[in-house]
Parts: C-alpha cells; sequence; structure tokens
C-alpha cells in the first residue's frame, strides 16, 4: 500500500480537503481505514479557508511542522490542489481523472496511486 511506503519513508501525511463537514472526512477516512496514516486533516470547515487560497497550504504545512522545499501536493483538481499548492512554491503532482487539459504547473501526472512511489522518487527523491 502506497501509505504505508510513505509512512516507512518517514514522510509526515496530511488531508487537505475543501468540505462543508469536517468530520466527514474524518469518517470516511477511519471507514476507508487510511486514517491512522495521516499526521493532518486540514479541512476547509474547520479552519476557515478553501483552496486554492494559499494560506491553507501553508497551515497544513504549519501542522506537520514541514517546509515548502520538502512538501508535494498529490491531488485531483487542477485549479484548487496543483494551482494552489503552486502559488507557495510546493511541488504538485497531479491525479489523472478526466480532464480537458492538464494543468500546466503540474510537476508530474498520475493515473493510480501505485505510481506514487516512482514520481516522488523522481521529483523529491523518496
Amino acid at each position: 500500500m502506497v501509505l504505508s511506503y510513505l509512512r516507512e519513508k518517514g514522510c509526515k501525511l496530511a488531508i487537505v480537503s475543501n468540505t462543508p463537514y469536517h468530520q466527514m472526512v474524518v469518517n470516511k477516512m477511519k471507514k476507508d481505514g487510511i486514517f491512522d496514516f495521516f499526521d493532518a486533516v486540514v479541512t476547509s470547515h474547520k479552519v476557515g479557508i478553501r483552496k486554492p487560497c494559499e494560506r491553507i497550504f501553508n497551515y497544513a504545512l504549519e501542522v506537520l511542522g514541514g517546509r515548502v522545499d520538502e512538501a508535494v501536493m498529490i491531488g485531483d483538481t487542477p485549479f484548487q490542489d496543483i494551482l494552489g499548492a503552486k502559488k507557495i512554491g510546493m511541488k504538485a503532482l497531479w491525479m489523472y481523472r478526466e480532464a480537458d487539459e492538464e494543468p500546466y504547473l503540474v510537476d508530474g501526472i498520475i493515473r493510480g496511486l501505485e505510481e506514487i512511489p516512482k514520481l516522488l522518487k523522481e521529483i523529491a527523491g523518496l
């Protein structure tokens, strides 16, 4: 599992989500069995800031105790996830679902979670 791999590599992980209900995200993560892999759940509901505003990404880094030059955003929305992360200088991987065009700022494109380790090795040295 990719989340196990990232934890073994010492990565700190956060979910950054635009949602009207923080607890809904937490409950979904618990139901899916992934909650314990994450160090933080940062939601627009909880912090009052929505992606792509750079403040929500900075907040997540602050909670994790991370630096922007060490961080990588993996997201599926070019405007909210990729643009938001790039606005603060963060590397970004786009999880391609279906879109008319690729985000031009993206550092890599993945089509499935299994591709994450390879691209993280390339762009972040993990």
